[in-house]
């Protein structure tokens, strides 16, 4: 049959060619090029019906019965892994059957089709006809109780991602839909959102009714209170009910990324780290970007870390808010902008976070009692090099510096040397490299930490009088080995009214925080940290020599043994008392005095000595060292604010007076060459160096100022 096809298509060709020579030769070229792409498709789909298939699987993946297709013909597949799922699982069963069918019964079901071309099997995808959406427009206006309109109130198509607008100066909107059984959603910050269905052809009017709830709600501002809707200024305000504070061990790992312009970064992973702080980000390059903190109305200062006395650190600690319980706090306000940060002057540039503790509640004692445990491990650790892998790589890089040294292999005629060959020996034998048992030194410095944390708070009183005390204890073991902190606070917060005119009130809390500290930090050879010098120690080599002495890399005396600063012993000790009371007396109506003085008495203790037994320590035959500094900042506040209400006008004005003094006062001393290690610090005379180290410093400043603030609101809606 195909060869009667060929010799009649020839035959064809033959007679078009000889009877055509009137026509130009181009066209004659033409037509023989569209016979022969006849003869050749044809012929194509000849092979494709002859070709027959044998296939019978069952739950096979496509891509897997395609190879095996062109394993029993001559067709290759062509397709886009994007179009066709390879992955799909089907059965098929065929016996000598053509090829068409085969695939029908593949792809059946779906939206792949296939063409043939010269041997070849194309599989496509079937274009979707594009349908013409029906557009609707929607028009109407938002206004509020008042009929006032409603500025850049937000209108949104229910259920459909992106497309919304905005009301106009009118409070007018349009906007395009997609169907006309749809719902709007127009929500505005103050009023309730509401879903409104679009009836055709109707301008709509929406009327949006106030959210009391949300704007009668108190913000905590300087010097004061504001509801939400009398806000005037950048605040943002966080309750501590929506954060699980059992779950974090300060008051600054609450607050990250819970506040919008407020960043929080975690400056140290270490058991008490300290945190970096910054309010729409950094504007000073030397002045310091750091919020001002206020606890209960008392502007607190961020306290230093004593040093060492020797060559390590011991990383950044937390020293504004470690001594918080965060079970403790009530809310937390974050003011951004200078309308709402000038009431605290020039160190308020920055920032301020208003931080309010619990007091107690009208009813009867209500006793609650939370506790929580936890364990740390390291999330994602280093990818090293294990002892076998080490001294391979040694060689390979001695081997490479040895041909550099004297021009050798691919080096030979680019580096020339002026010195004799010698037989290169390798820093490790192959039996080392066979025998060796190596040390994992990141395991031997590091563990599994844990975290506890308990607390227990009574809550009460009588409409006079009011109560709330606490008490928390927080431990926690890092995963560097040695390394942990703990915390025992107390709080008692009291109100008492002795009149309708008089009222007083005390704020007082007690902490105590505890460091168990290790070498960190960046430094390098022997100021090396734990951490960086269990990186960078050879696995090659034991922990312990043959002495039993802790093993000091000879290729790098400096660097100390990683373990053996685990014998270091340095411990710090911080103790905070914090109070303040107030007398409220309203002696008519609107009008409020207040007289608010605190103090804050911080003390802290440093005590550190470093053994014979660790590189820097034997260097000094023992080192020992203690600091010790006493802040205290004392508060006075007189404020008074009036408030009136007259027809559409409300008034409220806040003036005062604050006064804060702070005084500083510390001293160190340390000592070198001891006898032995058993006296540690404890005995710092028992050194005999030539000049021991000692020290003191001190400071005394205060800070007077006057403040003002008035807020004017119209009619319930225009605010100055």
């Amino acid at each position: 049959m195909q060869n009667y096809f060929s010799i009649q298509f020839l035959w064809v060709v033959k007679s078009l060619w000889l009877t055509s020579k009137k026509i130009p030769l181009f066209m004659r070229l033409l037509i023989l090029f569209l016979v022969c792409s006849i003869g050749l498709t044809y012929a194509a789909d000849s092979y494709a019906q002859k070709a027959l298939i044998s296939i019978d699987v069952r739950n096979q993946r496509v891509e897997d019965i395609l190879k095996e297709i062109e394993e029993q013909s001559d067709f290759d597949f062509f397709f886009n892994n994007k179009h066709v799922d390879l992955n799909r699982r089907v059965s098929v069963s065929a016996d000598k059957s053509n090829i068409f069918s085969v695939l029908k019964e593949i792809f059946s079901g779906t939206n792949v089709k296939y063409s043939v071309l010269d041997k070849k099997i194309i599989l496509s995808v079937e274009a979707e006809s594009p349908q013409q959406e029906k557009v609707i427009v929607v028009n109407g206006i938002v206004t509020d109780p008042a009929n006032e309109p409603v500025i850049g109130a937000s209108v949104l198509e229910k259920g459909v991602k992106g497309n919304g607008t905005i009301t106009d100066l009118d409070g007018k909107f349009t906007l395009k839909i997609s169907a006309e059984s749809v719902e709007l959603e127009v929500s505005y910050i103050g009023f309730q959102t509401q879903a409104i269905k679009v009836v055709p052809g109707k301008k709509l009017l929406i009327v949006l009714k106030e959210d009391t709830k949300v704007l009668d709600e108190v913000v905590v501002v300087g010097y004061g209170t504001q509801t939400k809707k009398t806000l005037t200024g950048a605040v943002s305000m966080m309750d501590m009910k929506d954060i699980e504070a059992t779950t974090v061990t300060t008051v600054s790992h609450a607050l990250a990324g819970k506040a919008a312009g407020l960043k929080v970064n975690l400056q140290s992973a270490q058991p008490g780290g300290g945190s970096k702080f910054r309010i729409r980000g950094e504007a000073s390059t030397g002045a310091g970007n750091e919020p001002l903190f206020v606890i209960d109305g008392f502007p607190v200062s961020s306290g230093s870390s004593l040093e060492s006395g020797n060559i390590y650190k011991a990383g950044t600690m937390d020293n504004v808010l470690e001594s918080l319980n965060p079970d403790d706090i009530e809310s937390i306000s974050v003011l951004k902008d200078a309308a709402s940060t000038a009431i605290y002057g020039a160190r308020a540039g920055h920032g301020v976070i208003l931080i309010t503790t619990k007091r107690g509640k009208t009813g009867k004692p209500a006793v609650s009692y939370s506790a929580s445990g936890s364990v740390q491990n390291i999330r994602a650790n280093y990818d090293m090099l294990d002892a076998a892998q080490f001294m391979d790589m040694y060689n390979k890089q001695t081997y490479e510096k040895y041909l550099v040294q004297y021009g050798l292999g691919i080096y030979e005629g680019y580096v020339k040397s002026s010195e004799t060959p010698t037989g290169y020996t390798p820093g490790y034998t192959n039996d080392q490299l066979k025998y060796v048992n190596g040390t994992d030194w990141l395991k031997e410095v590091t563990r599994l930490g844990y975290m506890q944390q308990h607390n227990l708070s009574i809550n009460g009183g009588s409409e006079s009088m009011r109560y709330m005390a606490s008490i928390n204890y927080m431990d926690q073991d890092g995963v560097v080995k040695n390394n942990g902190t703990s915390r025992f606070s107390m709080r008692l917060n009291f109100d008492y009214e002795l009149s309708k005119y008089v009222s007083v009130g005390i704020t007082s809390s007690y902490s105590q925080n505890k460091y168990d500290n290790v070498p960190l930090g960046d430094g390098e050879n022997e100021n090396s940290g734990i951490l960086t010098a269990a990186i960078r120690a050879n696995p090659a080599l034991p922990i312990y020599d043959e002495n039993g002495d802790y093993y000091i890399d000879p290729r790098r005396a400096t660097t100390p043994n990683p373990v053996s600063l685990l014998e270091i012993t340095d411990k710090t000790t911080k103790d905070r008392i914090m109070g303040s009371a107030f007398i409220t007396v309203k002696p008519v109506s609107g009008l409020e005095l207040k007289l608010n003085l605190g103090a804050d008495r911080r003390f802290q203790k440093r005590s550190n000595y470093l053994p014979k037994t660790t590189l820097e320590g034997e260097r000094n035959l023992g080192s020992g060292y203690i600091s010790q500094e006493d802040a205290q900042d004392y508060l006075m506040e007189l404020t008074a604010s009036y408030s009136k209400t007259f027809k559409e006008h409300n008034l409220k004005v806040l003036g005062g007076y604050s006064f804060q003094k702070f005084t500083t006062e510390g001293v160190s001393a340390g000592n070198t060459e001891f006898l032995i290690d058993g006296f540690s610090y404890h005995n710092l005379g028992a050194g005999g160096a030539a000049k021991p180290s000692v020290g003191s410093w001190a400071s005394k400043n205060s800070l007077g100022s006057y403040f003002a603030r008035l807020n004017y609101m119209y009619a319930n809606r225009y605010l100055f």
